[in-house]
Parts: structure tokens; C-alpha cells; sequence
């Protein structure tokens, strides 16, 4: 039997050491050059399989806005609305009691396309030295996009066009199409002369994009 060196034993163990090193490296660098790029590969393959299942998938088509029709704008709205009953009641405005509101004109408010269907009343008020309201009750509209409530020079508007070309003062939107409700006119906009609500002689809910009259009513 040859007995190693006290030496030989620890070159021995140098050598068997350096062995392991160099398999660790070479295993590692086959890690990051070999195993890596497939996993690199494997995610992209997937990535790509679902773009190609996606596009695959037949996409809705939902016509843009501006081509659908008013029927269509309506169903769709229909679609989310949830009816609420509106129910403001008239209450003291700085300072002054509803006691001492002055109503100067009513009208009761039909359907446009059906002028026998009553939908509401609608009354103009005058709040002494502050400015003036119209006042929506038992409003019983049919449920719509785009409402806009408004005051019109004409007493009897029979197209958007006439809406439009006359003098108008838009006062609200409308989103609530029952109960009561108050829109306060700022006094701001009273400083012109010939806007005063006194000079109008009707009241119009319209969609103005659609140029859609929902109803009116004569203001005397």
C-alpha cells in the first residue's frame, strides 16, 4: 500500500476542489445560456398564442355615436337607467319666504309627439330682488338621453331648427324625468335685457344633438 504525502493529499484536494468549481460554473452558464432563453422562449410563445386566440375572437361592434340613431341612443341609455322620483318642494331663497314668490306664468307641459298626453306643468317665478326659478311638477317624462330644459321666444317650436335659430336660454339638464323639481336662473344672466325669462313664451325639453323636442308648454 503507498500512503500519499501529507502534500500530495492536500494537491489531491486542491485538484478535486478546482474540479468542482469549474462544474459549478459550467453548470451555471449553461443555466443562463441554455435554460433561460427557453423559459424567455416558452413566455413569448405563450404571449403570442394569446394575442393570436384574442385576435381569433370575434370583437362587438358598436356602432360610433354620431351614426347611431335616436332610437338606438335611447335603448342604450335605457339600458343602465334606474327610474328615482325627484320631489323638491318650494323653500325660503335668501331670505325671502316661498309666501312671497310671484308666479307670472304656467303652462302645462305634452308630449311633442302626442300634444293630448300631459307630462307635467312647468311655472315661471319671480323671487322679489333676487332673481327667478321655473318650477317642474308631476313631471311624467319619458326616460332619454341628452335632455335639455330650456326657455324659448317661440310659444309653439315645431322643430329642433326653430329652437335653435330663435332665442333660447338653456336652464338645466335633465336626468331625473319625474316628480317636481326648481331650476334657479342665475342672476348673472339677468344683466342682459333681452334675456329676461319675463320675454320667453314657452318651455322646451329637446335633445339638442339629436334635434329631438320631447315636449313644450305654452307659458301664459
Amino acid at each position: 500500500m503507498v500512503r500519499q504525502s501529507g502534500a500530495q493529499r492536500r494537491r489531491t484536494l486542491v485538484s478535486f476542489g478546482l474540479a468542482g468549481l469549474v462544474a459549478l460554473i459550467a453548470g451555471t452558464v449553461c443555466f443562463l445560456f441554455v435554460v433561460n432563453p427557453v423559459w424567455s422562449t416558452s413566455a413569448q410563445m405563450q404571449a403570442e398564442r394569446l394575442e393570436e386566440q384574442r385576435a381569433a375572437e370575434p370583437a362587438p361592434v358598436r356602432a360610433p355615436r354620431s351614426d347611431r340613431t335616436w332610437e338606438e341612443e335611447v335603448a342604450l341609455f335605457l339600458d343602465d337607467y334606474v327610474p328615482e322620483l325627484i320631489e323638491q318642494e318650494l323653500a325660503p331663497y335668501d331670505g325671502v319666504a316661498a309666501d312671497d314668490f310671484f308666479q307670472l306664468k304656467r303652462g302645462q307641459m305634452a308630449l311633442f309627439v302626442d300634444k293630448q298626453i300631459q307630462v307635467g306643468t312647468a311655472e315661471l317665478y319671480y323671487i322679489p330682488n333676487k332673481t327667478f326659478f321655473v318650477r317642474l311638477t308631476d313631471l311624467n317624462l319619458p326616460a332619454g338621453p341628452g335632455y335639455l330644459v330650456g326657455l324659448s321666444q317661440l310659444p309653439t317650436p315645431t322643430t329642433g331648427d326653430q329652437i335653435s335659430q330663435a332665442p333660447f336660454m338653456t336652464l338645466s339638464t335633465l336626468h331625473h324625468f319625474s316628480g317636481s323639481r326648481n331650476i334657479l336662473i342665475d342672476p348673472r344672466r339677468l344683466q342682459n335685457r333681452d334675456m329676461l325669462p319675463t320675454r320667453f313664451e314657452s318651455l322646451v325639453v329637446w335633445n339638442a344633438k339629436f334635434n329631438r323636442i320631447i315636449a313644450t308648454a305654452r307659458l301664459q
